[in-house]
């Protein structure tokens, strides 16, 4: 009888580091499950921030058509040119993306909120035109087909304001960018 316990006792201190592998596999199963789970509410949280904000601005997409040619609001296009053109020198500071709406808000007239809803649909349109020099220049077609060249002073200024919130100086491509911008808008 006392081999018998003996035994059983050794059989089951033996088990142990298999139970301690299998629950360890269990919690970092459930950790990785939880961080996707995570990342995908993250993911339905700034798609849905772009359709509030394309709801807000009137923006309509329709079958066929790019989105920046359904766009009737000229700060969204003004946005949208501003983002890319900061998005030419790399991806864009959070001070560029602030100065930027504090600038869209100020020139426009609008509150903080609504200017930073306005780039948040403005970011989501230059990467719906597959970058920022294709944004750019749909864009600026887009801005000269609704009001000619009247927007051109408040849309130098949110370049000037993204630019100088980051590196400073332009780059080769952002001055392609405003070469491209004085011939869309006709100057």
């Amino acid at each position: 009888m006392g081999l018998a316990l003996v035994r059983y006792q050794m059989w089951s201190f033996a088990k142990m580091p298999f139970l301690l592998m299998l629950l360890g596999a269990g919690v970092a199963g459930w950790f990785w499950f939880n961080r996707g789970r995570q990342g995908a509410v993250a993911l339905l949280d700034a798609a849905e921030e772009v359709r509030l904000a394309a709801r807000r601005f009137g923006f309509k997409g329709r079958a066929n058509v790019h989105p920046v040619e359904t766009v009737e609001d000229p700060r969204v296009l003004m946005a949208m040119i501003a983002a890319g053109f900061v998005e030419l020198d790399g991806a864009p500071l959070r001070e560029q993306v602030a100065k930027i709406s504090a600038s869209l808000a100020q020139n426009n007239r609008i509150t903080l909120d609504e200017s930073d809803e306005m780039l948040v649909l403005a970011r989501w349109l230059v990467g719906q035109c597959g970058g920022a020099e294709p944004a750019i220049a749909r864009g600026v077609r887009r801005l000269y087909k609704l009001r000619g060249a009247q927007d051109l002073g408040g849309l130098m200024d949110l370049v000037q304001d993204g630019v100088l919130a980051g590196s400073g100086g332009l780059t080769a491509r952002q001055k392609e960018a405003l070469a491209e911008i004085t011939r869309g808008l006709r100057i």
